[in-house]
């Protein structure tokens, strides 16, 4: 089955929300509230994403137990353009987590 396409996804996503979103990345900047995530967590970024990669990079760095995992031929929706890959990069983290867990 073929991935959905973003276009259509987003035409289904309230455009208020969608534009409060960028509005609100526009004029606040999380980097320091990112060292407070308590939890292990996975960045997965799309190499032609239109988030700046070494932005990701820094994000997941600043995350006590944060990772970083790039996803090539995907942009910001890499979940919809890349499903196979990101399922991949998903599980390898929870793998991971469980092994240390053992």
């Amino acid at each position: 089955m073929p991935a959905p396409n973003s276009t259509v996804c987003i035409r289904h996503f309230p455009s208020g929300h969608l534009l409060g979103s960028i509005e609100d990345l526009a004029t606040h900047d999380y980097m320091d509230e990112w060292a407070s995530i308590g939890c292990p967590t996975l960045v997965v970024g799309g190499a032609n994403s239109f988030v700046a990669q070494e932005d990701l990079q820094e994000m997941a760095r600043r995350i006590p137990r944060g990772q970083y995992v790039q996803l090539a031929d995907a942009g910001h929706d890499l979940h919809l353009e890349q499903p196979e890959a990101w399922c991949r990069a998903v599980e390898a983290f929870l793998n991971e987590l469980d092994a240390e867990r053992q």
